[in-house]
């Protein structure tokens, strides 16, 4: 029985500590009002530098947490998206971010450009 009882008080200990060091956690709704391209997301990414990337049926969105850049298709600029529906984005293990087009298959993002 005191073997049960010092379980107890160590698990007891164990349950408090670990309660305590949860995040605190806080939520930012953005909307088209702060620059949001649209409303319906259809994917989201964080990426290795923080970026938050949002894809939509009317382009690819950067959030900064300050402030939003849209990438969309320009018929007139080649190395813009193939298309501006964006349903996949991804970034792989160098850094490289891919984004997926609705019938415009896959784009690569060059951050320097």
């Amino acid at each position: 029985m005191k073997s049960f009882l010092n379980n107890l008080i160590m698990l007891l200990i164990f349950w408090e500590t670990a309660a305590a060091q949860q995040p605190d956690l806080s939520f930012e709704h953005i909307s088209i009002e702060d620059g949001l391209s649209q409303v319906t997301i259809n994917c989201i990414l964080q990426d290795s530098k923080g970026f938050m990337w949002f894809g939509t049926d009317d382009g690819l969105n950067k959030y900064d947490g300050y402030n939003i850049t849209i990438f969309r298709n320009d018929p007139d600029h080649p190395n813009s998206l193939s298309r501006s529906g964006i349903l996949s984005i991804h970034e792989d293990r160098t850094g490289t971010i891919w984004i997926g087009t609705e019938s415009g298959g896959l784009n690569k993002f060059d951050r320097e450009k």
